[in-house]
């Protein structure tokens, strides 16, 4: 046994008055320091003494409380102490299934691992969001000891010089790690400091490959975004540390600056100055006024009342007589100064700005900001194509997680502009054996090129310097920046390197004698319209084919708009529920003519019970009936959990409160069934199925004993609930692939909640009241959703609903045009593709093979790879298998096995896979766009036979038995 001079001891507090250093109101602990490093190797008895924290009480169990059985299922005694270098963790961890995580980056939580919770600045225990000197860290044993990281959750990187190791033990497995004490920013250690802090364990579980029991120190399943719930640690030794420098920036992080306060006074020149706000406010209205304190350029600004503005608001600031509106055709970038105070953003979670543009070529165009506390000066580049024919009026958008407290000051917005013509040209070859690579896609400057049998291109092109992105199918996309002069000839060559990937053996079994359900498919693939879409898009050819090659069910109109939107004159109200807002060019008829076009179309209606009385709602239903709709199914209001600001009778924070939205679901209910008894109705629609109630809204901060927003709707209004519905964007950060993949697996887990949760308050009609997903997507529009890797997601997805019981599914949603963000939830695009109009995004194809080439009966199936995703089906006479390979470099040659009394089968193949689809972030469109390729038509196959599935595809195979 090593000895270390090392003492270790905890105070718990009992009821007597904590000593200064307490944190906040959760449990205080003491740690001494070690004068010998600790080595860090996995071997626990270098710690002698009692450790610091233990975690083996019922109360620390805040996942999986159910599941919990005693200390023997889970537990931690976990060990600190520091030296002047490093923070020290130990843990001896109790594990029926030890070591087992196999996530990484923002995702690594969701396995075996040990979260810590540290804050440096106890100014402020009471605040609810991180400020800059709090962290999560995670550290993960890896899947069987390989693998193992300390990964910082707050910072979106492994952190510099930390050292972790494991060791698997009789019960479990330990976890040793050290932190260097110069990542923790503003971080004092001496005697008698503290910090705030808090401990989680995170398990697999028994019979699971992902998280399903977590216990806290603080018995706060919060703590990874609310530090008022943190207890806190002090230093008893004599060690000194003080780290005064700049927080360090992660290798991979997703930021720059990472101290908020940092950010300084500093005009940009470039370019033309289109609002300076020096002595007038530039044709701005709303809420603003003229500033002459902070400013950037020149003698003033423009300040906007912010205070109190959270969720997308864009009647802040609004221009409608644009300087130089004409000239927008010329930018190709624009930036812009913005001013927040400090603490202006400590509750709002986050902080976005958008500039949104108006012009005949598009009448929403959205050019997305990131923003901090302190100056921001920002800069993004832009598509002028969108300015096309003047710009007629601008927004200034604020959207935030939370409310913004206090005005924030813009300045200096300018246009720079393109600079002057040149002539890029060049050659792209193979890396592999030189020769010229003819058919490959250039894409820059909003524009595309496309080589020549000898791998030449020439493009006509502003000077400038430029990310060329190139594409071309069996090829690594490559991305690579080049400057283009007026004054240069020289040309430019890019080599792209053939496609390879790693082939490994899978066995995939399919048991078509185990039935697991039949699904109508009219009510699985179903779609969402909105109230700001155009009227021509309802009536173009090109996009009502595509839509009826995709859904005939409609849910109408989709989105928060439903709860302020008037169907009688198509106005959309403000969230005060009487002052009209805008009026869209899409009307209620226009919607009528559409979903009537659909072949068997039929509208999901969500009845305005926010901000429109029981009669309007009845006269809708009547009209739509008149109009001869098939109205079967009408969904009563629209996520009421995020509707704090939505005012009624002149209250806010009303519909956020579970009591008063089922109250109103009630009154509607009970009216539409007395006139409509046949139809069926739904609610509670909620943004997340596992959302819980919290008055104030943002209700991913409610508390883990909230009411949950399904079971207590089910309690007060279950004699009136036809469809329990909810809304779904499990992985809303949407920046990791993998971590994306990894969220399909949640209806495992809510479907049977839901089902207990019927059959506990609605007996006599459990069997009859259905599941609904009515609004659907992956996460933030950003460039993710218009990727392969959102086609793969929506596939598994949806697949999933199928097996664990969700009776009908409407995607959000029909068309989305997004450029200032790189994506859009919507499996259309009606602008941005001038070679395709209405061109189907990745997702769009992925749910068109699901329902053209998989079956309505379902039956099991299963892979021995966590990769392959595997479903079974019939129809028609057929039998399908959906394979969906989730990892993006790895081919599995797969033995599959279709069991027994499965004779010879034709065997047809359709595939999406970077050979059909890739998209430009660069043209904001996909640049290969050809659908499922038909592979192998007729190959004839036995009951067991290979095939190999390429990397990050979806593959049906559709198998017609031979006579």
């Amino acid at each position: 046994m090593k000895f270390l001079k090392l003492a270790l001891l905890i105070v718990v507090s009992l009821g007597f008055d904590a000593p200064n250093f307490s944190f906040a109101a959760g449990p205080s602990a003491q740690i001494s320091d070690t004068t010998t490093p600790i080595q860090i190797d996995g071997d626990l008895s270098q710690w002698p003494g009692q450790p610091v924290i233990t975690l083996d009480k019922k109360e620390n169990v805040v996942l999986g409380q159910n599941d919990w059985t005693g200390p023997d299922y889970a537990s931690a005694k976990i060990y600190i102490t520091y030296d002047k270098k490093n923070l020290y963790i130990g843990a001896d961890i109790t594990s029926k299934t030890p070591q087992y995580n196999s996530q990484n980056a923002s995702n690594i939580y969701n396995g075996d691992a040990l979260e810590i919770y540290l804050g440096t600045d106890n100014s402020n225990p009471a605040r609810q969001s991180y400020a800059p000197t709090d962290v999560q860290v995670v550290i993960s044993p890896g899947k069987n000891g390989d693998g193992a990281e300390v990964y910082s959750m707050t910072d979106k990187g492994d952190i510099p010089d930390a050292q972790v190791a494991t060791k698997l033990t009789a019960t479990g497995y330990a976890l040793e790690a050290s932190i260097p004490l110069a990542y923790f920013y503003k971080i004092d250690v001496g005697p008698g400091q503290s910090v705030g802090f808090d401990v989680s364990l995170d398990d697999v579980g028994a019979m699971s490959k992902t998280r399903t029991l977590q216990m806290s120190w603080s018995g706060s399943d919060k703590s990874w975004q609310d530090p008022s719930v943190w207890g806190s640690l002090q230093f008893t030794g004599n060690t000194v540390f003080v780290n005064t420098a700049p927080k360090q920036a992660m290798p991979g992080a997703q930021t720059t600056e990472m101290d908020p306060m940092a950010g300084k006074k500093g005009a940009s020149t470039l370019g033309e100055l289109i609002w300076g706000f020096n002595g007038d406010l530039g044709g701005f209205e709303g809420k603003v006024s003229q500033e002459a304190q902070t400013v950037s350029e020149g003698t003033g600004a423009m300040r906007i009342d912010t205070d109190g503005s959270q969720g997308w608001n864009q009647n802040l600031a609004v221009c409608s007589a644009v300087p130089m509106a004409d000239k927008w055709e010329n930018f190709k970038a624009i930036s812009l100064d913005i001013y927040f105070p400090g603490g202006s953003l400590a509750k709002a979670g986050y902080g976005e700005l958008y500039i949104v543009t108006q012009s005949p070529a598009n009448n929403w165009n959205e050019i997305k900001f990131q923003v901090k506390e302190g100056w921001n000066h920002l800069k993004q580049d832009v598509d002028a194509t969108q300015f096309k024919g003047g710009v007629t009026k601008v927004y200034l958008v604020f959207n935030s997680g939370g409310p913004i407290t206090g005005s924030v000051v813009v300045d200096n917005i300018r246009g720079i502009e393109k600079g002057a013509p040149a002539v890029l040209k060049g050659r792209v070859t193979n890396k592999a054996t030189g020769k010229g690579v003819a058919g490959a896609v250039l894409a820059l400057a909003k524009k595309t090129v496309t080589t020549a049998a000898n791998g030449t291109f020439r493009i006509d092109i502003p000077e400038d310097q430029y990310t060329v992105e190139v594409f071309k199918p069996g090829y690594k996309p490559a991305k690579e920046s080049v400057q283009v002069s007026a004054s240069s000839t020289a040309p430019w060559t890019v080599s792209l390197s053939p496609e390879a990937s790693v082939v490994k053996k899978a066995v995939m079994d399919v048991f078509f004698d185990k039935k697991i359900r039949t699904i109508n498919p009219h009510y699985m693939f179903g779609n969402n319209i909105a109230a700001w879409y155009e009227a021509n898009w309802f009536t173009d050819p090109d996009a009502l084919k595509k839509t009826i090659g995709l859904t005939s069910y409609i849910r109408l109109p989709g989105g928060a708009y439903g709860n302020i939107w008037r169907w009688k004159t198509g106005e959309v109200l403000q969230k005060d529920g009487t002052t009209v807002q805008w009026s869209g060019n899409c009307k209620w008829d226009d919607m009528v003519s559409f979903v009537k076009s659909l072949p068997n179309g039929e509208p999901l209606m969500i009845a305005n019970i926010m901000t429109m009385d029981v009669q309007n709602a009845l006269d809708w239903i009547a009209d739509a009936k008149s109009k001869g709709l098939k109205v079967k199914y009408v969904e009563l209001g629209n996520e009421p959990d995020y509707e704090a600001d939505m005012a009624y009778q002149g209250q806010t924070q009303y519909w956020t409160v579970i009591d008063n939205y089922c109250k109103h679901y009630l009154e509607f209910a009970k009216a539409i069934k007395a006139k409509y008894p046949d139809i069926k109705l739904m609610g509670p629609a909620i943004a997340q199925v596992d959302n819980r109630e919290r008055k104030e809204g943002s209700p991913w901060l409610a508390s883990s004993d909230s009411p949950w927003w399904v079971e207590k709707f089910l309690e007060e209004c279950g004699p009136y609930v036809d469809v329990v519905s909810v809304h779904s964007y499990p992985y809303w950060s949407n920046d990791s692939d993998s971590n994306l993949l990894s969220k399909t697996s949640i209806w495992s887990e809510w479907i049977p909640k839901i089902r207990e949760a019927i059959q506990k308050n609605i007996p006599d009609r459990a069997d009859k009241v259905e599941i609904a997903v009515s609004e659907w997507n992956s996460g933030d529009e950003n460039s993710t959703t218009a990727k392969l890797i959102n086609g793969l997601f929506c596939a598994d997805y949806l697949a999933q609903m199928m097996v664990w019981g969700v009776n009908q599914d409407t995607l959000w949603d029909l068309f989305t045009q997004k450029p200032g963000q790189g994506g859009g939830h919507g499996v259309m695009d009606p602008n941005n593709d001038p070679d395709q109009p209405y061109a189907p995004r990745a997702h769009y194809w992925a749910l068109y093979m699901l329902e053209h080439y998989f079956g309505t009966t379902l039956y099991q199936a299963v892979s021995n790879n966590d990769d392959l995703s595997t479903y079974a089906s019939t129809g028609n006479g057929e039998k399908y298998l959906l394979v969906i390979n989730k990892n993006p470099k790895t081919s599995y040659k797969t033995a599959i096995n279709l069991g027994k009394g499965t004779g010879k089968s034709t065997l047809d193949i359709f595939q999406l896979s970077s050979k059909e689809y890739q998209w430009s972030e660069n043209l904001y469109r996909a640049v290969i766009n050809t659908g499922p390729s038909h592979l192998k038509v007729g190959k004839s196959v036995q009951s067991r036979f290979e095939y190999t599935f390429p990397p990050y595809s979806i593959t049906c195979l559709e198998m017609t038995p031979k006579n």
